[in-house]
């Protein structure tokens, strides 16, 4: 599945950290935790999409 950079980017840091945007408001705060659900991190720090 493609993602833009930004997803990427955000996804990456939420699941790194658990950081949200500064000015991330409650709808988009609910879709970055649902998507990051979809994704992991390895242990060199690339994200992979979860299989099925």
């Amino acid at each position: 599945m493609a993602i833009s950079f930004a997803w990427f980017l955000t996804i990456y840091h939420y699941l790194a950290d658990g950081s949200l945007p500064e000015d991330c408001d409650k709808k988009t705060a609910q879709r970055i935790r649902y998507q990051a659900k979809k994704w992991c991190r390895s242990d060199d720090g690339s994200l992979l999409e979860k299989g099925t």
